[in-house]
């Protein structure tokens, strides 16, 4: 610890602090009173020394104070070679910005010294907590909290790129209720959270808030939420966070903290970037749907053996694809995707299905699960009995592979993988339809030939016999 000596020339007393300067805390949080102008404080703590041989008695002031301040000054006794602890007390006004300025220098007997006093103003804005939800590498869900008083704090584990990161702050005007309101509102709040690499996140987002104000002992909270890019940089990622209002005297408020979080992969990581259903919602006179299904490697290693697996018994899907190579994260064959089309099986009942999706590593360690609900409505409009149905087949190139799949006994397919080796399934459906070889409007022509041959036959008739 630096101490510094301020000497008198006139007498043999001298000033022992820290830095050779003094620091008074003010807390306008004492403004209890609708009415009240000032608050007392007191100084730190700091020593006057005797370097003479006789005792000496100084008085000991503050000068070069703003308007509105009032120390009371002190009559100090130190004996010779002696050193005595002071603190000097003063009345201020509600007017200073949060943090340290200089509001004057120490006096001895009048005569001004180089000892420089500080305010030191508490912010009436404060940043009670801080709390990180984020994935770690293990992908367990993690929740940490720090209070107002960390102010430059770490995460405990490392973040798992693609995944989501929510931050909640909670903040409070410390403002007391009972001073006057106009006074004690904090107003123009404005949360920034940066960091140093935006490279971070997965979509640009905004680094700066503005909040609601607040009056004296009101408390909020605010989400920020971000996906870490998939393609991130394993490495640290430092947040710099800043919350900061204006109160009602103008004076402002502002509280800072640091944050750091590493982010960093895993061996064997490959999650289900899609699955989609078109159309989202069908109905029992519906003759098909897609889905289209994408599985991503997000991890270090490549893996040579996935298998990829959809099924629902009702719904007559049973597929299942294995030995799919897909390259680790840092290679462009990172991906694997896939249409399929679905035949709809015309006596489903309206009702949702659950399309249940699994990704297996090494064949048969599962990695992945998602259910994908399908809703069949009951048809609203007449079924057309006469079906006219084209073969249906399979399109392929190296990214994407299309699949079609129909449910009925007649129909087959093969299914060919130009990408990963798999096959890759098409097919041809044959309906027989059976036609009425005539309808009523041939009836009607019908007879109408039919009579228009019996009257010629009648006139032949009518005429040989008069000719006889």
């Amino acid at each position: 610890m630096l101490f510094l000596v301020s000497a008198i020339a006139s007498a043999a007393v001298e000033v022992v602090s820290d830095n050779n300067k003094i620091i008074v805390d003010a807390n306008y949080h004492d403004f209890n009173n609708e009415d009240q102008e000032v608050i007392t404080v007191t100084t730190d703590s700091f020593k006057l020394k005797n370097t003479g041989t006789e005792n000496e008695t100084v008085t000991v002031s503050i000068n070069e104070l703003p308007s509105s301040y009032d120390v009371t000054s002190k009559d100090v006794t130190i004996e010779a070679g002696a050193e005595v602890p002071v603190t000097l007390d003063m009345e201020i006004p509600h007017d200073a910005d949060s943090g340290e300025q200089q509001i004057g220098y120490l006096t001895l007997d009048g005569v001004q010294t180089t000892t420089k006093v500080y305010q030191n103003t508490k912010s009436m804005l404060l940043l009670k907590e801080v709390k990180v939800k984020y994935v770690d590498v293990d992908d367990r869900s993690r929740t940490e909290t720090f209070s107002e008083d960390d102010e430059d704090v770490e995460l405990e584990y490392k973040v798992l790129p693609g995944t989501e990161v929510l931050m909640t702050f909670k903040y409070e005007n410390y403002f007391n209720d009972n001073y006057d309101r106009s006074n004690g509102e904090i107003d123009d709040i404005l949360l920034t959270v940066e960091v140093d690499d935006d490279q971070l996140y997965e979509n640009n987002i905004d680094y700066e808030y503005d909040l609601d104000a607040l009056e004296g002992e009101e408390k909020d909270t605010f989400d920020v939420t971000f996906v870490v890019a998939v393609d991130a940089d394993t490495t640290d990622y430092n947040f710099d966070i800043s919350l900061e209002g204006i109160d009602g005297q103008g004076a402002e408020h502002k509280v800072e903290k640091k944050l750091k979080l590493e982010l960093e992969r895993k061996d064997n990581d490959l999650r289900i970037t899609e699955a989609v259903l078109t159309p989202a919602k069908i109905d029992t006179c519906t003759t098909s749907f897609t889905l289209s299904l994408e599985v991503q490697n997000f991890g270090t290693d490549d893996q040579k053996y996935v298998a990829v697996s959809l099924y629902n018994a009702e719904l007559g899907i049973n597929e299942d694809i294995t030995d799919l190579k897909i390259d680790r994260f840092d290679d462009r064959d990172n991906t694997w995707n896939r249409l399929f089309n679905f035949a709809v099986n015309k006596e489903l009942t309206a009702k949702t299905y659950l399309i249940d999706i699994n990704v297996n590593y090494d064949r048969d360690e599962p990695i992945a699960h998602e259910p994908l609900s399908l809703v069949v409505e009951k048809c609203t409009t007449p079924v057309d009995t006469t079906t006219t149905n084209d073969n249906s087949g399979t399109t392929t190139n190296n990214n994407q592979q299309t699949t079609t799949n129909n449910n009925s006994n007649n129909q087959q397919g093969t299914t060919t993988d130009n990408n990963n080796g798999a096959d890759q399934i098409s097919s041809s459906a044959v309906y027989q339809t059976t036609e009425n070889p005539y309808n009523m409007d041939d009836f009607i022509v019908g007879g109408l030939i039919v009579a228009m041959v019996l009257i010629l036959a009648m006139i032949v008739v009518f005429f040989v016999i008069l000719i006889k």
